[in-house]
């Protein structure tokens, strides 16, 4: 009997954490330097801003080589899915043929809701990406 494999974890050791906050009209990257403690904010370094509609993939390519070389997980949260559909693919494509580790994960559309308890832990996580890049924790247009 052949035993699957367990799943690997969002985050691992040693992977460089990028933020991807897709807006409807811009998209705001960064990388986590500093996760924080309960306390304060995330710091977020290496910041890049991309067009959601119209955003060209060799520039988040040219990005991720600068932002992170090795390793990295992506979390991607979203109010605009056509354009994290498109982000994702493109992150996908640059792992395949560069044959890099990228891994993503999509913050569930629900989580961006503003009615969302703030006791609720997948919530507070995304609102502290939010601020920490800059934005505002129930916004649901671009800053």
């Amino acid at each position: 009997m052949v035993t699957p494999a367990l799943p690997r974890p969002p985050v691992c050791l040693g992977d460089t954490v990028l933020l991807a906050d897709v807006g409807n009209s811009r998209i705001k990257l960064g990388v986590v330097a500093d996760h924080g403690d309960g306390t304060r904010l995330p710091v977020i370094t290496k910041r890049q801003d991309l067009v959601s509609r119209s955003f060209r993939p060799d520039t988040l390519d040219q990005w991720l080589h600068a932002a992170a070389p090795g390793s990295a997980v992506i979390l991607v949260a979203s109010v605009h899915d056509a354009a994290a559909q498109r982000l994702e693919a493109a992150i996908a494509a640059v792992s395949a043929t560069q044959h890099r580790p990228l891994r993503q994960r999509r913050i569930g559309h629900a989580a961006t809701d503003s009615t969302c308890s703030p006791t609720d832990a997948r919530c507070a996580v995304l609102v502290r990406l939010r601020l920490a890049l800059g934005g505002h924790p129930d916004d649901q247009r671009d800053q």
